[in-house]
């Protein structure tokens, strides 16, 4: 890990969103834009809804929504502080948001393809999946990694929040795979849904 020391007079930010690494860290550098990962893939779902229309997608980003949410209530009852170097951001750093986020995001796509995509028993299919969860995780993990190698977390905050982010993702796939998705066809009938869901789909 790069030393830092305290001193934030050579940190140099990523101008994408802002996020600040060591100048002339080569490692530090490519792990900021992982530390981005979490705003991108908000914006590929959004992307994706908008092209498969389906009501899985919109449903996952209203679970995202409440994950952000319970990290800023939890943030807030928790109070403890982020690594010295960062102590100048407003936020606090237990449970690291970023963490939560990809979290819930990985567990819920693993959870949606292992009970609704079933792919079928031939290796080239199941191939696929493995390696979609794989990629999933690694970038669950890089993302992690960022924040505590750039200083913006402690190990504890990426693993606390991590853990929330997957445990909100599974009990909001049950609530959307039990309460929500018998209603789909209701659902797809509301202005809103209609307008803007694939025909095939109503």
């Amino acid at each position: 890990m790069a030393k830092m020391d305290g001193d934030v007079s050579g940190l140099k930010p990523l101008g994408l969103f802002l996020v600040e690494y060591q100048e002339g860290d080569i490692l530090g550098h490519g792990l900021a834009y992982f530390s981005n990962a979490p705003p991108l893939v908000a914006a590929f779902i959004i992307g994706y809804w908008l092209r498969a229309r389906d009501l899985h997608s919109p449903f996952m980003s209203l679970g995202l929504c409440v994950c952000v949410a319970v990290n800023m209530v939890l943030k807030n009852l928790i109070k403890e502080p982020r690594p010295f170097v960062h102590t100048h951001m407003k936020t606090y750093g237990m449970p690291s948001d970023h963490s939560q986020f990809m979290g819930f995001m990985a567990t819920y796509v693993c959870g949606l393809i292992i009970t609704r995509c079933r792919p079928s028993r031939s290796q080239l299919s199941l191939l696929a999946y493995v390696t979609a969860a794989m990629a999933l995780w690694t970038l669950v993990f890089l993302t992690c990694w960022s924040r505590v190698y750039l200083q913006y977390h402690f190990v504890d905050q990426v693993i606390i929040g991590c853990s929330v982010g997957a445990v909100l993702a599974l009990i909001w796939l049950a609530f959307v795979l039990n309460v929500v998705e018998p209603h789909f066809r209701t659902i797809s009938a509301w202005p809103l849904f209609n307008l803007l869901l694939d025909p095939a789909t109503r």
